[in-house]
């Protein structure tokens, strides 16, 4: 009897928290059809998880694959440039600003 495999997009949030470029740009390829905006149960893009983990090369990675900059999580309305300054990554702010993320909105669920 065959496992149940999970799908493609879930191994793109491991591929973003631990910056496995290899891992990210298989799973962004046309052919493998991952949504690189796809979403966990709380909002998160692999985008704000790169970012929050500080992983800068997988942030240019997933930018360069046409991720949004300026998407806001459901549970606190963080987008990732929240994400990397509140965690200290101001590499990766920096790649996330030159990338258009907006700096004087969305505001986050506290304002």
């Amino acid at each position: 009897m065959a496992m149940p495999t999970s799908p493609p997009s879930a191994d793109i949030w491991s591929a973003a928290a631990t910056g496995d470029l290899e891992a990210l740009r298989s799973l962004l390829a046309p052919a493998a059809e991952v949504d690189v905006d796809v979403r966990d149960d709380w909002g998160r893009s692999p985008l704000m998880v790169a970012a929050m983990e500080g992983q800068a090369d997988a942030v240019q990675c997933l930018v360069d694959a046409g991720a949004s900059v300026a998407l806001q999580d459901d549970e606190s309305g963080y987008s990732p440039l929240h994400r990397a300054l509140l965690r200290g990554h101001l590499a990766v702010a920096a790649i996330l600003v030159r990338a258009g993320a907006p700096m004087d909105a969305p505001l986050d669920r506290e304002g």
